[in-house]
């Protein structure tokens, strides 16, 4: 999709084909100042001069703004501001300098928010007169043949000029036509419209359609010009239902996701860090759209509890109930890995005339869940007691359900994000682990309690005395070992999942030739052997070469 180029403070053509509007509209007009905004409608006779300026007394007060109409025509019979008819209410006079002046004057008395004053059809000193207390001023002029025909080209320009000569800034410029095959229009870019069907008959008997789209337009262009306020009122039926509805409604504060009481509390969570995540998330250096969703990542633990997170929330749901609770959720807190480090959490009751409870967990980030719960599990903001029976309130079960959970979403984090996380593992399956050098006895093991004090004492030795020289294993507490592959990335973890007790040397054996054989068969280590290989014939050949050719040197 094309990139649009957006101006902020100035107006930009889009369209590229023919636009007369730009040629022949008006001005962008800004107008400072106290009303009433005083506007003088100009243009050639029979141009429907009178009826736009009753439609458009009928559009601003449709929209609650004060207008007037001021008859500035001195010397015609007809008094536009009578709507009855456009009936002769008076004699006819003819211009004179003394006249306009009277007719300026009535234009300059007038005080509503918006003064709409009509003027002569010839431009002539009389109009100029007329012109003067004008802040900005309307074209209109009559061009049933289009926008296109030259004559009517000439008479915009002609006026247009005009203005600009008396200092009147020309706001919009409007095509009158009474084709029937053309449309009502408005181009508030070139401030240029086209309305169908000024006539008077049609106005008196109240057929023009209200909702023309250049009136509308028009009135929206004075406006803005302005600062204008516009209001509007509901219709009789529609303000019956609303007052019906009023009543249930009234105490009802603007929504928020917190106080969203038509949502479950897990859907309440989620949606109150969307937006926080969604800037936060704005600030990291490989953010991409959808971040903030992140798959609203799912799944079940090894005991069937179902957990749900995303960028900034949790929620799981126990398998059975425990203590009579049924779920947890709440929020978390990016450290500086942009990872868990602070969780807010609220555990459930499946009983509505139960309280719920809350826990706080802190540094998360450098120790995970589970170590040091006493000083780091609060319990409605009070942490008391040591593990795993940590809070007086909760069963064992129910602690080490959620701890479960947390380190199913943080074990899955690890996952994703393909990073090492804190000081403790995720992976909820191993009790503890061990490097074993890999020799005909194994007699040297060494067992950590932390992986990655595991894995670094592993690279240690390994760098040392080589890759095959130790191996790294997984141990569940229950004499099952799993041999692990380091290759810095979370996925790679847990490759061999065959279990065996470590006194049993023919399985160890086939583990050991298994992992032996996965070197082999990778694609790098056959490149090396390859080359190796290609290495040492090519050296090989080097040296017969050499030694050849120094036996013949000794012959000759």
């Amino acid at each position: 999709m094309a990139k649009k180029t957006v101006s902020i403070g100035k107006k930009n053509a889009r369209r590229r084909e023919k636009d007369f509007g730009e040629e022949l509209g008006g001005l962008p007009v800004s107008i400072r100042g106290e009303a009433p905004l005083r506007i003088i409608i100009g243009g050639p006779p029979h141009s429907g001069k009178s009826t736009l300026m009753h439609l458009l007394e009928d559009k601003f007060n449709e929209y609650g703004v004060p207008v007037e109409l001021v008859d500035m025509d001195l010397s015609a019979p007809t008094d536009l501001r009578s709507k009855e008819g456009f009936t002769v209410t008076r004699d006819k006079r003819e211009w004179t300098p003394e006249l306009a002046e009277e007719a300026a004057g009535i234009f300059m008395d007038s005080d509503a928010e918006v003064v709409l004053g009509d003027s002569v059809g010839l431009i002539s000193s009389i109009t100029e007169i007329l012109s003067q207390p004008a802040d900005v001023a309307i074209l209109i002029a009559s061009g049933n043949k289009g926008d296109d025909h030259e004559v009517y080209k000439q008479v915009i320009r002609k006026w247009k000029d005009f203005f600009t000569d008396v200092d009147t800034p020309l706001l919009v410029v409007v095509r009158s036509s009474l084709n029937p095959d053309d449309l009502s229009m408005f181009d508030p870019q070139d401030n240029y419209g086209v309305v169908v069907g000024l006539d008077r008959k049609a106005f008196e008997d109240g057929v023009i359609n209200p909702q023309d789209a250049c009136i509308e337009g028009m009135v929206f262009e004075i406006g803005q010009a302005f600062d204008l306020v516009f209001t509007s009122p509901m219709t009789e039926k529609h303000r019956a239902i609303i007052e019906a509805k009023w009543p249930s409604v009234k105490d009802i504060d603007t929504w928020t996701p917190e106080n969203a009481t038509n949502l479950s509390p897990e859907k309440r969570a989620f949606l109150s860090n969307l937006e926080r995540n969604y800037f936060e998330q704005k600030r990291r250096d490989k953010y991409q759209l959808g971040d903030e969703y992140r798959a609203e990542e799912k799944g079940n633990t090894a005991s069937g509890h179902k957990v749900e997170y995303d960028d900034g929330s949790f929620y799981m749901e126990f398998a059975e109930p425990i203590q009579g609770y049924d779920s947890v959720g709440g929020s978390w807190y990016g450290g500086d890995n942009e990872l868990p480090d602070d969780i807010d959490l609220q555990v459930y009751h499946a009983n509505e005339d139960y309280d719920d409870f809350e826990i706080s967990i802190s540094d998360v980030e450098s120790y995970g869940v589970s170590q040091n719960k006493g000083n780091r599990w609060r319990l409605d903001n009070d942490s008391r007691g040591n593990g795993p029976d940590i809070f007086v309130d909760m069963s064992d079960e129910l602690v080490e359900a959620i701890e479960e959970g947390l380190n199913w979403m943080l074990g899955d984090l690890e996952r994703i994000m393909g990073v090492r996380y804190g000081a403790e593992t995720f992976n909820a399956e191993y009790e503890f682990w061990s490097v074993w050098k890999n020799d005909d006895d194994y007699d040297s093991i060494w067992d950590f309690d932390y992986e990655d004090n595991a894995i670094e004492f592993y690279e240690k030795m390994i760098k040392k005395h080589g890759e095959d020289s130790y191996l790294l294993f997984g141990n569940d507490g229950k004499g099952g070992v799993v041999e692990l592959e380091v290759g810095f990335e979370a996925e790679s973890f847990n490759a061999y999942t065959t279990r065996f007790q470590r006194g049993n040397r023919n399985t160890r054996d086939k583990i050991i030739g298994r992992g032996r054989r996965s070197v082999k068969n990778d694609p790098e280590y056959q490149n090396f052997q390859k080359y190796a290989l290609g290495g040492l014939s090519v050296l090989g050949a080097s040296l017969l070469f050499l030694s050849t050719r120094k036996s013949s040197n000794k012959e000759v």
